[in-house]
């Protein structure tokens, strides 16, 4: 099923948002790796992006086209709002967790400089590939309008 321009850069741009987030919560953790007490913290974002990625693929309707699922209208206030819903990819938001229950020092700090390095080079490498997949949508796009014109 195609998908179209406006959802493919929707999705990309959040899921940069929520490696964004997560390079911060991980920049946070390295720089606080001797303060006694510091909790870990980590970004939730693929599960919602993916639910709501599903849902739209899930909604699209009969004609298989389209940015966004086929619109409904209730005629009463009291009927089920359809599409109305908190999956929507424009809804989609990261989460910050901060994992109270880990730590292996004596200071009770959470923060294990290796893990975070290794996450910090795995969220690097999605983030640019997702940059290079945008930066290629864009330049695409700024061909078909440059050929339109």
């Amino acid at each position: 099923m195609p998908m179209g321009f406006d959802f493919t850069n929707n999705v990309l741009a959040k899921a940069l948002n929520g490696h964004w987030a997560r390079h911060e919560a991980i920049s946070s953790n390295l720089a606080n790796v001797e303060t006694p007490g510091y909790k870990r913290k980590h970004v939730h974002f693929e599960g919602k992006l993916s639910k709501a990625i599903a849902q739209h693929r899930g909604n699209r309707g009969s004609n298989g086209i389209g940015d966004e699922p086929l619109a409904m209208k209730g005629s009463h206030p009291s009927h089920a709002q359809i599409g109305a819903t908190s999956s929507r990819i424009n809804d989609v938001e990261p989460t910050l967790v901060v994992d109270e229950n880990y730590s292996t020092r004596p200071d009770d700090n959470g923060v294990d400089v290796e893990v975070e390095m290794v996450t910090l080079a795995q969220n690097t490498e999605h983030y640019l590939a997702l940059s290079n997949i945008q930066g290629r949508l864009l330049r695409s796009a700024k061909s078909v309008l440059h050929d339109i014109t």
